[in-house]
Parts: structure tokens; C-alpha cells; sequence
């Protein structure tokens, strides 16, 4: 036994000898020989080539035999984590074999882009080696056992997200909040999971924070190549409808409402929709990047605004109309950014993308004056011209309108007439400027003795109506006085009527005459009304909604006018007047 212990170990001994000039070749690229040389192998009662006697029947020295992992060579073996075939770092396996962009030490991503409205970032890399991140649900199932590589990127503030990858085997990517937790997953847009075998990811409004991606192959054998972009843009959120404009020109404003130095928008791919009851709406593409708190126009007329329709929109305070701005176009609800819309006598106006006109819709909806002048989403004033001002907006039901009458109801329901020999009504077929109708009064009703009608007191910051009126011989018509309830002995706060060709209005000041053209309709402006100061600014336009005057802080007619209440609308001529529109706002 022991003759036949020394033969074997003789043998073994003499196999090592011819290893040291030839192990290479015979064991492979792959493996080199352990521990100190080839004599460190004993046995039962054997002797080292050192004199050391073995500690055990058969036992190698301290890795005496074994055969240890070449990284570098492109086979994935055991020991290694990778191998992808060189020694370099930076390309998802290191030069010792171990994974860059693993659970325990994510990659950050590389910053390719920074500016005010984007920040990119990118990173072209292979998978191969071990699986970090298993087998988890995307896109309807469980997928993810291949082998993978974990990055990370930061973001300090609200943005719309994009997670682009390219890749030439069959392969996925996630987004998670916590390193390789797929509990975790940030769900994307349209989806029920922070998963895609696509190419694409999208988030919108995405808090500011750390997140992880993860690239990943489909099955246990899917590995290769791939290029990993990472977008965040200034988030469209951001950016709401100031202002929705009805008559010449008809338009739409719409404003970046970032605070402060914070984010610009990216307008490309970004539209406004302007539409009306029975009408084809009127799509317009956007360009360009809007800085906080500027403010852009999509007119109807070339060189009104920053943006021509290219064709007339045609806005009837009659029906309704709406301005919508939309990412792209506007026919899913979750591509509408936001909308403004107004209609009268419940010919409410279909909205974009499948959005309703009701409390119901979406997040800002408002309700003003009544179930008939329904205002959808941050409204403010109805009718011609209405101005939606930031200050107004506000969600749940609220009354910024605290008088309101275009007459389109076809009567003049809550108006008296005292001269009752002379012809009144109301006017149709077309001649109201604020709509179909228009409150008529024709020959001389005598002063305070035409229309009138009375409410509780208010105290509007602004005033609006308009009159289209014509003497038949020298006089004054059209005439509109608004005050409190002594109003017929103090004219209230400002007096206007209309001439042949001039408009004419008196203040504490005196009187001030303003030509017009006759018998077209004149839009008068009462603006940041003063109730302490006892002031107005004052607005007058023509059809075209062109200002033809313009003067500030004219002081009230009677300075003892503390509210309105009551409005009178006569002649003091032959002729006839139309009057429209009137509204009163806080």
C-alpha cells in the first residue's frame, strides 16, 4: 500500500513537471495553476518538493491544482461577476470583472444636456455576467432574468420625464424610486408598472428626487449592447390659458406660471385649439421656449400676437367657444393641458379630448352667475372680450361676475322701461355685438326715463358694455349711467352718451369728446375702479376692438357714490340705441 501510495504520488509529481514548461496550453487560457509552485502537492505520507510532509491522504497544498478565472478573455466563468472580453473600465464590466453599474454601487449617468428648459443625460454600455435584478412583472409579465446594469440620475425639480433605450437583443427597462427594488417601480404614463420592452418611458410632473434605472435582459440568456437616454424637460404643467379673447381679433394668451428663476418650457410639440359650437376647430403649432411669467398670444389676426392661426376663428358669445392648449393635438383627455371656455343660453361648446363641460372635469373647473353662463376652468368673466386673469382662478364654484346681461334669452327680463309710448324690445337678427341680440330703444325717452334696472349694491373693479347708436337730428343718444340709489339726482360715477359722430363722457373733470364712427357699436372700459380713491381708468374701442381712447384715474362724477346699484340706459334725441354686453366683475 504504501509502495503503491509513492507510485502515485511519483506520477503526479512527474505530470506537474511536465505542466511548468506546457500548462498553458494543455489547461487553457482560462486557468492558471494555485498556490506557491508545482511541488506544493502532498499525500498520505508524502513529502512535499519543500520537505514538508502532507497533511493528508491526497490533500493539495494551500491551492496547489486548482485553476483560477482569466478575466479578460470573454468567457463568463465562475469567480467572475463578468466578462466582457477586455480590460478596460467604464464599459459595464470592469477590468477585474466586476460589474460597473451594480445594486451596490449604481452608475451615475452622464450629463449630456443642461439647460434652462432640459437636462439630458446618456450612456452607451453591454450587459453580460450576473442577474442583479430578477424576474418581476413588465408588460403583462415576468420578465427580467438576464443579466443587467443599475444607473442612477437626479433631478431638483418637477419635470416630464423621457427614458429612451436602444438596444440589439431582446432586453427591458426599468425606473424605480429605490435601488434594484421593483416594489418600487415608478409607474409611467398609459401603464401599470415602471417597465418597458419598448424603447420608450414617459413621466409627466415627476417630483424632483434619485431614481434608478435599470437595463435588463428579457430571459436568462438576453444580453448585448445598448445606448440609455434620460430627458427631463420643464414640466408643461407649468404652463396655463391667461386669457381667452371674443371679438376682433379673436385670440388666446397663455403664460409660463413658474416662479421666480425657475424652469422654461419647450413649446415644441405643443399646440392651442380654438373652438367654437358648430364649428371646425382651429388648430396652432408652437415653437419656441417661454421663460417664468411670459406670456404668449395665438391671435387670429397676422401681427396681433406671437402666433397667427392662419385662418379666422370665428368666437360667438351667441354659442359657445372654448381655448384649449394641448400637448400635440387635443383629442385624449390626458393630452389637454388646459382649457378655458364660455357659453350662453346652455349652447355649450364640445371640448377637446373628451372633457366635460361640468364640475366633474378637469381639476379647476368653475361655475359662474348660473346654470346658463357656465364657465368651464379657471373662468372669469363671460361674454364679449372676457378676460381670465391668474387673480380669478381658483377651483370650486365662485361668482367673479356680479352682473351680467347680453340679452341673448331674447327678452329683457329684469329691465323696466318708463316711456312707454315710444318703441323698445329687444332687438334680433343679428345686430347685438355681444351675441345675436341687443337690448333696442328708439326716439326720445327723456332723461332717466328709458330702460333701467336695479341689483344689490356692488363695487366692480370693472365695468364693460357697449352701445350702437344714432341721432336723427342734433342731440344725444345711447346715453348709459351707473350708480348707487340716487342715481336719477347724483349721475353716478361717469357719464356717457353718443353723438352723430362722436362719443362723449364726462367725469369730475369735465367732458372729454372722442369721434367715432356712426352707427357702429363702441365698447366702453371701466377699469381698476377705485372705491376709496373714487377713481376709474377708462377704455374706449371701436368694432374692431381697436382703443381709440384712453385716459387714467379720471375721478367719479359724484364723489359721494359709494356702490352700484342701479343702471340707466336712455335717449334724450330722436334716433335709436342698441345696447349690449353689460357686465361688471370684481
Amino acid at each position: 500500500m504504501r509502495h503503491g501510495s509513492a507510485i502515485r504520488v511519483s506520477l503526479l509529481g512527474l505530470m506537474v513537471g511536465l505542466c511548468l514548461g506546457a500548462c498553458t496550453s494543455i489547461l487553457g487560457d482560462d486557468f492558471v495553476l494555485g498556490g506557491q509552485g508545482a511541488g506544493d502537492v502532498g499525500g498520505a505520507g508524502g513529502t512535499s518538493a519543500n520537505g514538508a510532509a502532507g497533511s493528508g491522504a491526497g490533500q493539495a497544498g494551500a491551492g496547489a491544482g486548482m485553476m483560477q478565472p482569466e478575466c479578460g478573455d470573454g468567457n463568463f466563468e465562475p469567480g467572475e461577476a463578468c466578462d466582457d472580453g477586455n480590460l478596460m473600465d467604464g464599459d459595464g464590466c470592469a477590468a477585474n470583472c466586476t460589474i460597473e453599474g451594480s445594486c451596490s454601487e449604481p452608475i451615475g449617468l452622464m450629463q449630456t444636456t443642461d439647460t434652462a428648459s432640459r437636462i439630458e443625460w446618456a450612456i452607451s454600455s453591454t450587459t453580460g455576467g450576473e442577474s442583479q435584478v430578477g424576474l418581476a412583472a413588465c408588460d403583462g409579465g415576468p420578465l427580467g432574468a438576464g443579466s443587467d446594469r443599475v444607473y442612477t440620475f437626479t433631478t431638483t425639480d418637477t419635470r416630464d420625464v423621457t427614458v429612451t433605450l436602444s438596444l440589439g437583443f431582446s432586453g427591458l427597462v426599468r425606473v424605480m424610486s429605490q435601488v434594484c427594488d421593483t416594489a418600487s417601480e415608478v409607474v409611467a404614463l398609459g401603464g401599470t408598472d415602471g417597465c418597458s420592452t419598448g424603447d420608450v418611458l414617459e413621466y409627466r410632473d415627476l417630483a424632483a428626487g434619485s431614481y434608478f434605472v435599470v437595463v435588463d435582459g428579457q430571459g436568462a440568456r438576453d444580453a448585448g449592447g445598448f445606448d440609455l437616454r434620460v430627458r427631463a424637460d420643464c414640466p408643461t404643467s407649468l404652463l396655463g390659458l391667461s386669457e381667452m379673447r371674443i371679438g376682433l381679433p379673436d385670440r388666446a394668451s397663455f403664460m409660463n406660471n413658474a416662479p421666480g428663476a425657475g424652469c422654461s418650457v419647450d413649446l415644441d410639440g405643443l399646440s392651442v385649439q380654438m373652438g367654437w359650437t358648430g364649428g371646425t376647430p382651429v388648430d396652432t403649432a408652437l415653437t419656441g421656449v417661454l421663460a417664468p411669467g411670459d406670456q404668449l398670444v395665438v391671435s387670429d389676426m397676422d401681427g396681433d400676437g406671437d402666433f397667427y392661426t392662419g385662418v379666422n376663428v370665428i368666437f360667438d358669445t351667441s354659442k359657445g367657444n372654448y381655448a384649449a392648449l394641448c400637448r400635440g393635438g387635443c383629442a385624449q383627455a390626458e393630452d389637454v393641458i388646459d382649457v378655458v371656455a364660455s357659453s350662453e343660453g346652455m349652447a355649450h361648446p364640445t371640448l377637446p379630448g373628451g372633457t366635460a363641460f361640468s364640475p366633474e372635469g378637469l381639476q379647476g373647473i368653475v361655475t359662474g352667475i348660473d346654470d346658463n353662463h357656465l364657465s368651464y376652468q379657471r373662468a372669469a368673466t363671460m361674454g364679449s372680450s372676457p378676460t381670465f386673469l391668474k387673480s380669478d382662478w381658483a377651483i370650486g364654484p365662485f361668482l367673479p361676475t356680479l352682473f351680467y346681461d347680453s340679452f341673448e334669452d331674447g327678452n329683457f327680463d329684469g329691465w323696466t322701461i318708463a316711456n312707454l309710448n315710444i318703441p323698445y324690445g329687444v332687438m334680433s337678427g343679428g345686430n347685438g355685438q355681444q351675441g345675436e341680440q341687443a337690448l333696442d330703444l328708439s326716439g326720445n325717452s327723456g332723461t332717466y326715463t328709458g330702460f333701467s334696472t336695479s341689483f344689490a349694491a356692488v363695487q366692480p373693479t370693472t365695468i364693460t358694455f357697449r352701445v350702437r347708436a344714432v341721432p336723427t337730428n342734433f342731440g344725444f343718444v345711447g346715453w348709459v349711467m351707473m350708480g348707487d340709489s340716487n342715481l336719477t339726482g347724483n349721475d353716478g360715477i361717469l357719464q356717457t352718451r353718443l353723438g352723430d359722430e362722436d362719443a362723449y363722457v364726462t367725469s369730475k373733470n369735465g367732458s372729454v369728446v372722442i369721434p367715432i364712427t356712426p352707427n357702429t357699436w363702441v365698447r366702453f372700459e371701466y377699469n381698476n375702479i377705485n372705491w376709496n380713491k373714487k377713481t376709474l381708468d377708462l377704455v374706449i374701442r371701436n368694432p374692431n376692438n381697436t382703443k381709440i381712447h384712453e385716459a387714467f384715474d379720471l375721478p367719479f362724477w359724484h364723489q359721494g357714490t359709494n356702490d352700484i346699484s342701479r343702471i340707466h340706459a336712455y335717449n334724450t334725441s330722436d334716433g335709436f340705441a342698441y345696447f349690449d354686453g353689460f357686465t361688471l366683475t370684481q
